[in-house]
């Protein structure tokens, strides 16, 4: 015998289908939010999506997982370098690849590790300068269209890009803030700019940063 299906029986499953799916198209919304102020909207999406901590993530947290992909691919990118270093019997493409491998290790084992320690410090004007600079060096390691190496840095360009839009976000409310200090309490001030001498007193004069970062990314 069929049992009827009662009205409150279907308002409580959409009820709490909404309440489950909710979480998830929030998180979906902001992550499209973000990725439309960035260079390339399809690649940002699909690389937060593909990380599952960025459905229950702010932007301070997008960021982090933008550069973390950042990282990851040039440092595959390394490896690549370093495994046709190996095998190519070409002097001239073993001599170009070595030069790009050694353009790559600093890009990963100091600059971008610094830039990302920084974000997550909430030092966001180092973390963008550390970005751009991992992007001028990897942009370094030139080469034809048909390098093997071309698509491979193009891709860690782009994610450069991507990743510095992100910080813009959280750069430019931290100087929104800064502007407006009357809607900050005196402790929170104190703790913003705290956090961002700290950040580039690690590996820069605390002036020349502070300076640079004001006149070249504040705006």
């Amino acid at each position: 015998m069929k049992h009827p299906i009662s009205l409150s029986s279907v308002l409580l499953l959409r009820c709490l289908l909404l309440l489950f799916l909710a979480p998830l198209i929030q998180c979906g919304d902001l992550i499209s939010k973000t990725c439309k102020k960035t260079p390339d909207y399809n690649l940002c999406v699909s690389s937060l999506q593909s990380n599952p901590k960025s459905l229950d993530a702010d932007v301070q947290g997008l960021a982090d997982i933008m550069a973390k992909i950042t990282l990851s691919n040039a440092t595959d990118t390394l490896s690549y370098i370093r495994k046709l270093v190996n095998q190519t019997e070409d002097p001239k493409l073993e001599q170009s690849l070595a030069y790009c491998a050694e353009v790559y290790i600093p890009v990963v084992q100091y600059i971008l590790t610094q830039a990302i320690n920084a974000l997550n410090m909430g030092g966001y004007g180092f973390a963008k300068y550390g970005m751009l600079d991992a992007a001028d060096e990897v942009d370094s390691c030139t080469g034809s269209k048909k390098s093997p190496l071309a698509g491979r840095k193009q891709l860690v360009l782009d994610l450069c890009g991507v990743t510095v839009a992100i910080i813009n976000i959280l750069l430019k409310k931290w100087i929104s803030d800064l502007k407006s200090p009357f809607h900050l309490h005196p402790l929170e001030l104190l703790l913003l700019l705290i956090n961002q001498i700290s950040s580039f007193h690690k590996s820069y004069n605390i002036i020349s940063m502070l300076s640079f970062a004001w006149t070249r990314y504040g705006a």
